[in-house]
């Protein structure tokens, strides 16, 4: 089995990635694997969706990496490494990047799809999505303290937050995962309920897939870029 969480923005991301990546040895006594990334951050997968994406869109990770290539071979050492770490691993294995969420095209969800095609496991794909109001005021506070960044006027740009912007169209969104990994596959949460009914993220997140929660957890360590 692979967990596959694509986000959303603004959704806790951070916060769990950083969970994740802290305690890898402690998810692994129950079965599952964390994956560690070739970017800076190894516990932010962003190469994936450096990967799929089509060329010419934008996202934070492209916009802070203006200079990378990638190509077939950068997509072909990434579907090795991907594979490398699946096969020498006997559990659950889990992948998260919330620039997946901003993917919209059935082929930039087969090139994703095409990075795990030497895993035989079945890939579940868990989704966040946040009060649409909230999200977008979040979102707009992100852009502007992500390196000087400002909204964009391009509607077809990531950083597009103005009337009618597609980041809030949920349905696409799913609908392009269903297509591509089936709808039995995709996990969407409402990211307000999980959290007045678990406290945050993390909590949620280890509920679904059935870790326990460290009882020994500051949550306060946990609950990073907030906005």
């Amino acid at each position: 089995m692979i967990y596959l969480h694509i986000g959303t923005h603004k959704t806790g991301t951070t916060s769990l990635q950083k969970f994740l990546g802290d305690h890898r040895d402690y998810i692994r006594a129950f079965g599952f694997d964390f994956y560690s990334g070739s970017q800076p951050n190894p516990n932010n997968h962003t190469e994936l969706h450096f990967a799929a994406m089509r060329p010419g869109r934008d996202s934070f990770g492209r916009l802070r990496f203006p200079d990378l290539v990638v190509d077939s071979e950068y997509k072909e050492k990434l579907r090795n490494n991907i594979g490398a770490f699946i096969e020498k691993n006997v559990g659950v294995t889990i992948f998260t990047n919330e620039g997946l969420s901003l993917l919209r095209y059935d082929d930039e969800v087969s090139e994703l799809k095409n990075l795990f095609e030497k895993a035989k496991d079945d890939i579940k794909i868990i989704l966040f999505l946040r009060n649409k109001n909230d999200f977008l005021k979040s979102y707009a506070m992100q852009i502007r303290n992500f390196g000087g960044l400002s909204p964009s006027e391009d509607q077809k740009s990531s950083l597009y937050i103005g009337r009618g912007t597609w980041l809030l169209d949920y349905e696409a969104l799913i609908s392009v995962y269903e297509k591509g990994f089936g709808r039995e596959n995709v996990i969407v949460l409402d990211y307000d309920r999980e959290i007045r009914k678990y406290g945050d993220i993390v909590a949620s997140f280890v509920n679904l897939i059935g870790i326990p929660k460290p009882d020994s957890i500051n949550d306060r360590s946990y609950r990073l870029n907030i906005s």
